[in-house]
């Protein structure tokens, strides 16, 4: 996609997006156009995780239930893996945090891990280790299909898991509203109501 100024005809030759609309296509006016493009030229990145839960919220919405859940537990193993290294720092050795980090089992971080270090509620826990676990049967067993209900409590676990530890976790987050859920939702609301 390129930009184009709809009053002028000006092409801007340098700023290139790609773009994947739910359904049908969507008018970007100039000054979104902008912003974007404001935020491209000053490298602006999301983090991993970031661009992973918005994209299990696109497969919500495009009924790929299976993608939902898969990025849904990518979400929970950089979340609880970035939390567990914070809350272990200054415990051991930071090549010992990061060799225990590493080497324990994702599922035993959610459960016996977290419980360790916070004050994580057992009913968040074992939400996210179902989420490793549909994950898991996905790739592994293969669980051909993921119901809906199955995709949204994956991505609700996340959720779940961010509302108790993201205060915790220096994620270093640009863009605030991103990270909130709640105004994302809206927006897709707005966009595709």
């Amino acid at each position: 996609m390129e930009y184009v100024n709809q009053e002028s005809g000006e092409r801007d030759e340098h700023t290139r997006l790609t773009f994947k609309p739910v359904s049908g296509t969507l008018p970007i006016d100039d000054n979104t156009w902008k912003l974007v493009s404001s935020d491209m030229q000053t490298n602006f990145r999301f983090d991993v995780w970031e661009g992973l839960l918005l994209d299990a919220k696109l497969h919500l919405l495009r009924n790929d239930n299976r993608m939902a859940a898969i990025n849904a537990a990518i979400v929970v193993e950089t979340v609880v893996t970035r939390f567990l290294t914070k809350q272990l720092k200054g415990t051991a050795s930071p090549s010992q945090v990061d060799k225990f980090v590493r080497e324990v089992s994702r599922r035993d971080l959610v459960i016996v891990g977290l419980g360790l270090v916070s004050n994580i509620a057992m009913s968040v826990r074992k939400a996210c280790f179902g989420t490793l676990e549909l994950r898991n049967a996905i790739l592994h067993a293969p669980k051909r299909v993921v119901t809906s209900e199955e995709a949204n409590q994956a991505v609700d676990s996340v959720e779940a898991l961010l509302g108790a530890c993201l205060s915790n976790i220096s994620l270093e987050a640009k863009c605030p509203q991103i990270l909130d859920v709640s105004s994302f939702d809206s927006l897709i609301t707005r966009t595709h109501s």
